[in-house]
């Protein structure tokens, strides 16, 4: 996905990272961002173990986490979520790391779920404005692995609310 997105963004640095290998930088690494993103992860393997609900997803009727939490586990790596897709007389294979999946029982379908902190609460328009090619490559590769999808992505979304006494409250 972060090879489309420098597609999409400057198709001079893709072509020069293909074929030249000089790559656009990097910058900084959002280790703060990574941290939270493995807490959301947490909470919900760890709601999952526990058989509790998960409040994130009162507004997904009849979505249930993955109750394959292996098969997700390999989904949640690049090296085992990937899918070889032919267009134009060119092989591609793409790559992915999912944070979740939500799995619909009555329908036998999934949909990928994404866990993304921010600084504030973002309108529901930017995750379309600026996930969806995201949601469309992880729609792929899960279809090419067999899973049915129902063509839509969900979002949880954290941000912080308040700080005192050392502690800082999140809103999602």
């Amino acid at each position: 996905k972060s090879t489309l997105s420098l597609y999409q963004s400057c198709s001079r640095c893709f072509w020069q990272s293909k074929n030249k290998k000089i790559e656009r930088p990097r910058g900084l690494f959002p280790s703060l961002v990574k941290g939270l993103d493995l807490k959301m992860k947490a909470a919900v393997e760890s709601a999952v173990a526990n058989g509790k609900a998960i409040s994130w997803l009162k507004d997904v009727p009849g979505g249930i986490p993955y109750r394959n939490r292996e098969e997700l586990r390999k989904f949640r790596n690049w090296r085992t979520f990937q899918a070889e897709v032919k267009s134009g007389g060119r092989e591609v294979l793409l790559w992915g790391e999912l944070d979740d999946l939500i799995e619909f029982p009555s329908d036998k379908m999934v949909a990928p779920w994404d866990f993304k902190s921010n600084g504030e609460e973002r309108p529901d328009d930017y995750f379309l404005k600026y996930y969806q090619l995201d949601a469309d490559v992880y729609d792929l590769i899960l279809g090419m692995n067999g899973l049915v999808c129902t063509g839509d992505a969900y979002f949880t979304s954290m941000w912080p609310d308040l700080a005192e006494d050392n502690l800082i409250y999140f809103k999602w």
